[in-house]
C-alpha cells in the first residue's frame, strides 16, 4: 500500500512528503515545517490499544475515540510511525495515517463541541 498517490483534486496540491520543500522551509524559517495528519486505528487487544492511544497522545490530540490529529515535522512523523509499528500486531490491528494539505485544512469544518486544544491553532508554551 502506497503512502502517497497523486490526488485527482486540483485543490489538493501540497505534498507533505516533499523533501525539497521541507529543506527550503527549514532554511527560510530555521525550523522544520509542520504537517498535519489524521490518524485512526482499529486495535483488537485492549493493552495494545491503550499503548497506541498513549503514543498518539504524545504527538497530538484525540478528536474521537480512535482518531487523533497530529501536527508534526517529517522527522517526528517517521519516529511516530516507527513507534506505532512496534506497538501493533500487523496481522490483527490497523492504523491509518492521512496527510492533510494546507488548503484542505483551510476548508475544514468543525461541528459540535470543540476540542479543548484545537490542533489547527498555534500554541506557545512558556
Amino acid at each position: 500500500m502506497a503512502l502517497w498517490t497523486e490526488p485527482d483534486d486540483d485543490e489538493f496540491f501540497e505534498d507533505p512528503f516533499d523533501a525539497d520543500a521541507d529543506t527550503l522551509a527549514t532554511l527560510l524559517t530555521g525550523k522544520p515545517p509542520m504537517n498535519r495528519y489524521v490518524v485512526s486505528y482499529d486495535i483488537i487487544d485492549n493493552r495494545r490499544r491503550v499503548k497506541v492511544a498513549n503514543c498518539l497522545d504524545s504527538y497530538g490530540q484525540r478528536v474521537q475515540k480512535s482518531v487523533f490529529e497530529v501536527l508534526i515535522s517529517r522527522q517526528l512523523h517517521a519516529r511516530m510511525v516507527r513507534e506505532l509499528t512496534a506497538l501493533i500486531d500487523p496481522g490483527q490491528d490497523r492504523i491509518s495515517i492521512y496527510p492533510q494539505c494546507g488548503s484542505c485544512d483551510a476548508r475544514r469544518v468543525d461541528l459540535g463541541v470543540a476540542p479543548d486544544k484545537p490542533v489547527h491553532q498555534n500554541w506557545i508554551i512558556v
